[in-house]
């Protein structure tokens, strides 16, 4: 719930999940964010099970750096003209990449 709040006290018109299992995702949905939720998965069926969850936007892409993902993110809401540049964007992701389960960050970045 502190990232939902996060964003909605930062007016961040986009949040970014990084996800394995879409669980991070689904619990981020659970909360019904008014911005949408950009959620990369390295897994095909993990990004078509997210497909069903409101706000969440899911997005396969290959393993790599937290940066590089983010770029894709930023890059897809920019696109999709949900982000500006500067807006603030709200990043949950996972110290141990890779590693189901393991959600335990919270960025706040500019885009």
């Amino acid at each position: 719930m502190y990232y939902a709040q996060s964003a909605t006290d930062l007016q961040s018109p986009m949040v970014v999940c990084l996800t394995e299992s879409g669980s991070s995702a689904r619990y981020v949905a659970k909360y019904k964010p008014s911005m949408p939720v950009v959620t990369i998965t390295p897994d095909e069926q993990t990004a078509r099970q997210c497909q069903v969850s409101r706000a969440l936007y899911p997005v396969v892409a290959p393993r790599g750096t937290e940066d590089a993902l983010l770029k894709v993110a930023i890059e897809i809401g920019m696109k999709e003209q949900w982000l500006e540049k500067g807006d603030p964007v709200v990043m949950v992701s996972g110290m141990n990449h890779g590693v189901s389960g393991s959600t335990n960050t919270l960025r706040i970045l500019d885009a």
